[in-house]
């Protein structure tokens, strides 16, 4: 750690009896004990300013909000093992003082980490991928992680689980920008960027999880029902955790099994998550929730306010919107929405063979159907027997996660692989977020 004293310039102070005072300040750098890719800025000054901190030529914190004698900054999106320039700012009665440039070297990346490769890259903009790295649920090798990656596929933030911990499927910034959050079996954990971590036990939980800009979780919980006949299945639902821990139902796929088509007494066989619910999001244009049902495989749109299905999306075309898939679908998982009341399937394998695919249909509420749009199958036969996502963001580029594959692609507008990056042989990536800035949620 670097603790240094500066004096700095002198600014005319209107309100004392003293024409000019110079400002002093007592500064500290470190790295997180945590994460050695994050540096820690910590000032004192003798009078109050307003503070942010300039480094790695170019990039800057936050400015803070108000004035104060006492300033913390965070360093983010650092690479191991590098030197960057640090260079302090306050401001205070017009004035910006600016501090001698300063150095921190970054430390290195736990060693049982693994290695990611890029082999596209085109589409150099400073934005960063959020995701989770899994491993075989049977496999003792490899390592349980949560990773950040910058546009050239190395660490800049990391946070690794125990050897026992559960499967971490979703991950993903939180809506203050001061956490990262991320989905381990039926924990959801809150980690800040330097290092502070909080577990939150979601009651049944499981895959997936979003949050809202108050704060509130929503996340798929599994349903137990003891059937009248004596046997008991399970299936999923919907459910939101407040601010203040409590928990209510949204959406119960067993109390909507006869809009869905299951006959729950007639079934050949059970087994359990007989929905198999996998994948959540939220749709801001239409206020609703999209949920992924892996087990017939089908999409059901859920009213945000009325908990009811506003449609459902059969990959096998038998109920709900009039769709004629291509091929039929056998199983999907995540499910994210696209301006113009479209979405995109990740669907791991359907009648014609295992290859996965990438979907994009319309949806016509008029009309109640839906029709294919745009497909994508990555480079020949990718093959995700697990997890599995698409996003669509700014310039209209898609994401695509081809999760236990370990294969990561990014395609422009006009369908050309602007970005590819691969993990190790036998981890992979799970529910997955990209974000320009580290400091604003997306």
């Amino acid at each position: 750690m670097l603790t240094l004293i500066l004096m700095l310039g002198c600014a005319e102070q209107k309100d004392s009896t003293v024409e000019d005072q110079e400002l002093i300040l007592t500064a500290s750098i470190s790295l997180s004990e945590q994460i050695n890719t994050v540096g820690i800025v910590e000032w004192e000054t003798n009078i109050p300013t307003i503070g942010w901190v300039e480094f790695a030529d170019g990039q800057r914190t936050p400015i803070e909000t108000e004035s104060t004698t006492t300033h913390r900054a965070l360093l983010l999106g650092l690479k191991p093992y590098q030197n960057y320039p640090v260079i302090i700012h306050n401001e205070y009665d017009g004035t910006d003082d600016v501090s001698e440039t300063l150095t921190i070297t970054t430390g290195g990346i736990p060693a049982e980490l693994p290695s990611t490769h890029v082999y596209t890259n085109s589409s150099l903009d400073g934005s960063y991928i959020i995701t989770t790295l899994l491993t075989d649920e049977a496999s003792l090798m490899g390592t349980r992680a949560i990773g950040i990656f910058d546009d050239d596929g190395d660490y800049v933030w990391y946070w690794v689980l125990p050897e026992d911990s559960n499967l971490p499927t979703a991950a993903a910034m939180s809506v203050d920008a001061q956490h990262l959050l991320f989905m381990e079996g039926s924990n959801l954990h809150r980690v800040t960027f330097d290092g502070t971590e909080e577990i939150i036990n979601l009651t049944a939980g499981h895959h997936d999880f979003l949050e809202h800009e108050d704060g509130s979780i929503v996340f798929i919980a599994t349903e137990k029902i003891d059937l009248d006949s004596g046997i008991s299945i399970e299936m999923d639902k919907l459910m939101e955790r407040t601010p203040s821990g409590e928990e209510r139902l949204i959406w119960s796929a067993y109390e909507n099994k006869d809009m869905l088509g299951i006959d729950v007494d007639n079934l050949e066989y059970t087994n359990q998550g007989l929905t198999h619910a996998n994948a959540v999001t939220y749709d801001t244009d239409n206020d609703a929730y999209l949920v992924s049902l892996a087990a017939f495989p089908r999409i059901v749109q859920i009213d945000r306010s009325s908990g009811e299905i506003n449609w459902i999306l059969d990959g096998q075309g038998q109920i709900g919107l009039d769709f004629t898939p291509t091929f039929e679908w056998l199983m999907t998982h995540k499910v994210a929405p696209v301006e113009g009341n479209k979405i995109l399937a990740f669907v791991n394998n359907t009648t014609e063979n295992t290859c996965s695919i990438i979907i994009e249909v319309a949806i016509d509420d008029a009309l109640a159907s839906a029709e294919e749009q745009w497909v994508y199958s990555g480079d020949g036969c990718i093959s995700v027997f697990g997890l599995g996502a698409a996003y669509r963001h700014r310039d209209d580029r898609t994401l695509a996660v081809w999760s236990t594959a370990g294969h990561m692609q990014e395609i422009n507008a006009e369908g050309e692989l602007i970005f590819e990056m691969v993990v190790d042989f036998g981890q992979g990536f799970g529910y997955s977020q990209r974000v320009d800035s580290l400091y604003e949620a997306p």
